[in-house]
């Protein structure tokens, strides 16, 4: 991990993380949100990294409320 990143351990509920899925989801899922959200395109990059690993953990909250135990 380089000096530049943080590991950071958040909590969501299942409703919080279903929300924050699809906010994020209308920025970084379609071409026209990525284009009218980011004026510098050097940020796209990274959103779409951070994006990946946020639906990493969103699937495994989902996985796990669908299984019972959230």
């Amino acid at each position: 991990m380089s000096l530049s990143q943080k590991k950071v351990t958040v909590t969501f509920t299942y409703k919080q993380a279903k929300a924050l899925h699809s906010a994020a989801g209308e920025v970084l899922f379609f071409e026209d949100g990525i284009d009218s959200h980011f004026s510098d395109r050097s940020q796209i990059k990274p959103a779409l990294a951070a994006w990946d690993k946020l639906l990493y953990a969103y699937h495994s909250v989902e996985r796990d409320h669908v299984n019972g135990g959230g």
